[in-house]
């Protein structure tokens, strides 16, 4: 994603479905934690959404990569990444309990961030972490990259077997006509970003019908509708009472919507 300043956003956002599916090989133990989600950067920061995640209080700490990038927070002593933690970004997710069998996992994106918002056309990964235990030799991680827009990106076949995954399956499927530029959808100006007073004045060109700011979490903190007959091109957003971080601009027409990253650093 972008962050925005004074210019309009132009990435296009495509609507579509990735089928992903593998079979983990067995290993001792067989009780298991396991995690599938989506990333724009792997190794590190660029979480996009989890998919499917296992793990129960008893195999809590073998999700350190997910847990890290996913907001969960750190429980006992001393602290280590606990991931079931209620912080713990799994909304939408498929949700379940340590595994004990080493069955193939299907799974499938519909394209949106965790917050509900289209994911800009961009390559993705999909991220696999699995483990038996704590410890590197009983932990892996490993990341499949396709690109989302408005190709098909076929990888059903090709993808090489390892030592831990076999029978790998990615597919990335848009809708038909589904492609969406900013230019016809709410076109803005946001600024400044970031803010270092909590307000972020917006311009538009063309109707807006609702605003929404929605933080990092999913919760929409504010959300404003637009008058149909107004002729104002305007708005001044305070989120002075907001803690600092990253909040998302949500402005939708009849056309569309369009999404804005924004920074707030009091």
């Amino acid at each position: 994603m972008l962050v925005f300043g004074s210019i309009t956003q132009i990435n296009a956002q495509t609507q579509g479905t990735l089928t992903f599916s593998f079979t983990p090989t067995a290993h001792s133990p067989a009780k298991h934690a396991l995690v599938v989600y989506i990333t724009n950067l792997p190794g590190g920061g660029g979480f996009v959404k989890t998919l499917n995640r296992y793990c129960d209080a008893t195999t809590s700490n073998y999700l350190n990569t997910w847990a890290a990038v996913a907001n969960c927070g750190y429980q006992g002593t001393p602290p280590i990444l606990n991931a079931t933690t209620s912080s713990c970004i799994t909304i939408g997710a498929v949700l379940g309990g340590s595994l004990n069998t080493y069955s193939t996992v299907n799974t499938s994106w519909d394209g949106n961030i965790y917050t509900g918002f289209l994911e800009y056309d961009q390559t993705n990964y999909v991220a696999i972490e699995e483990a038996w235990g704590t410890g590197a030799a009983n932990h892996v991680v490993r990341y499949f990259s396709f690109v989302k827009g408005p190709a098909v990106d076929d990888q059903t076949t090709g993808i090489a077997n390892d030592a831990n995954f076999t029978g790998i399956s990615l597919l990335w499927t848009p809708n038909a006509m589904a492609t969406t530029q900013f230019t016809e959808n709410p076109s803005l100006k946001v600024y400044p970003n970031p803010s270092r007073n909590g307000i972020f004045n917006i311009d538009f060109s063309n109707q807006v019908n609702n605003i929404k700011v929605i933080d990092m979490l999913g919760k929409v903190v504010y959300n404003e509708i637009i008058k149909a007959d107004t002729t104002d091109t305007t708005k001044k957003i305070d989120l002075s009472s907001m803690t600092n971080g990253v909040y998302f601009i949500k402005a939708t027409n009849d056309k569309g919507t369009s999404n804005y990253k924004v920074i707030l650093d009091k």
